[in-house]
């Protein structure tokens, strides 16, 4: 192993760019807009019909690329760290847990590895809102998803209303109401209506067809 990939590799582990470094191993290259990063690309593009007669200039451009990276705190590149996190996010706030409660900032910022100051930076500059604006979000959205899901008895799906909207993390009913009103124009008792009146006409049309 040469010193220079031995370089590159610490920044690498120091970073903890493991999504970045996969992508390097896959030959699939880093998707950023940094000075260093373009100048490797264009090198790139300058080798690529012709193979690669001299690496030193890529090992070069690479290093200046992730000591640029890592000049600042909680720098992530445009593709290969920050649109991954928060497709990680998105995917781990939205997964089903079976008899599972939610989880808590504490074990999401542990899934991921990143400190809940980082997180918060994220979701802001990506989707406008906190951490817990974003899980209260998605939580409202699964919530509602309970509510519409048209395979489940309509009596049980009003029994369960309030076990639904605990489950999920909403301790106070009378407030959960209110913010599911303000989200959605309408109150849980309205959904529930909404989708049993849609599956009357539709076992109508059924029964007409025959």
């Amino acid at each position: 192993m040469s010193l220079k990939w031995e370089k590159l590799k610490g920044q690498i582990d120091k970073m903890k760019a493991y999504n970045a470094f996969a992508k390097l191993e896959e030959c699939v290259g880093i998707d950023s807009e940094g000075a260093a990063s373009t100048q490797l690309k264009k090198l790139f593009g300058k080798h690529f019909k012709h193979g690669v007669k001299c690496a030193e200039p890529f090992y070069d451009l690479a290093i200046a690329f992730l000591e640029d990276s890592g000049s600042g705190e909680n720098i992530f590149t445009s593709r290969s760290d920050q649109t991954d996190l928060i497709e990680d996010l998105v995917k781990l706030l939205h997964e089903d847990r079976p008899g599972l409660p939610p989880l808590t900032i504490s074990q999401i910022t542990q899934y991921l590895d990143l400190e809940e100051r980082s997180l918060s930076e994220v979701c802001r500059s990506s989707f406008g809102m906190s951490i817990l604006e974003l899980i209260k979000s998605i939580r409202l959205e699964q919530v509602k998803k309970s509510y519409s899901n048209p395979h489940v008895p309509e009596g049980l799906r009003r029994f369960t209303m309030k076990k639904n909207a605990l489950y999920y993390g909403f301790q106070d009913w009378n407030a959960f109401e209110r913010l599911y009103f303000k989200t959605f124009c309408e109150s849980p008792e309205q959904t529930i209506d909404k989708v049993s009146k849609t599956n009357v006409l539709i076992s109508d049309l059924l029964r007409l067809r025959k």
